[in-house]
């Protein structure tokens, strides 16, 4: 065998066998605007939730929403940060433009030390027409009234696990 089709053989071998020792390409997608220290914690914080529920649900995430096409993944999960109050410009243009509707869940993390609540919401009464959940950003161990911090976050990520389990 020739040295190039060796080392095509190999990095064709490199590039396949993490998906088959590993298992196929993830279902849910996470979409994020951009590397920021909210959107990672935000991720890991999902990655760590379901590891500790054992939930059989396999993660991938991209600052890409161009590289996310419909039907490719069970679900797409939006992770809107860094606004106040609306969604991120970008992420609002792939929200527009992606088909079906139904398979994206838009997980609001917002900037508010003022309303701490998570609050669902449905794609009738979204104004992008899709399903979500609206939470604060903080990532501090306490915040008003003394609950922690850590139960709100549960509590969106237990909306995200509720969607992902829709038939």
């Amino acid at each position: 065998m020739k040295a190039p089709t060796k080392l095509i053989l190999i990095a064709l071998f490199s590039i396949l066998a993490p998906t088959f020792i590993f298992g196929a390409a993830p279902d849910v997608m996470v979409v994020f605007s951009g590397k920021t220290e909210v959107n990672m914690r935000a991720y890991n914080w999902i990655r760590e939730v379901f590891h500790n529920k054992n939930l059989n649900y396999s993660l991938g995430a991209t600052v890409d929403p161009s590289t996310v096409k419909a039907g490719q993944y069970r679900t797409v999960v939006v992770v809107n940060t860094g606004t106040a109050a609306g969604v991120d410009p970008i992420l609002q243009k792939f929200i527009a433009g992606f088909p079906d509707k139904k398979d994206l869940y838009l997980v609001n993390l917002f900037r508010s030390k003022a309303d701490l609540t998570v609050t669902t919401f449905s794609a009738a009464s979204s104004p992008e027409g899709v399903d979500g959940v609206s939470a604060a950003s903080t990532w501090r161990s306490r915040w008003m009234g003394g609950q922690n911090v850590q139960d709100m976050h549960l509590a969106w990520t237990n909306d995200l696990i509720q969607f992902l389990k829709r038939s």
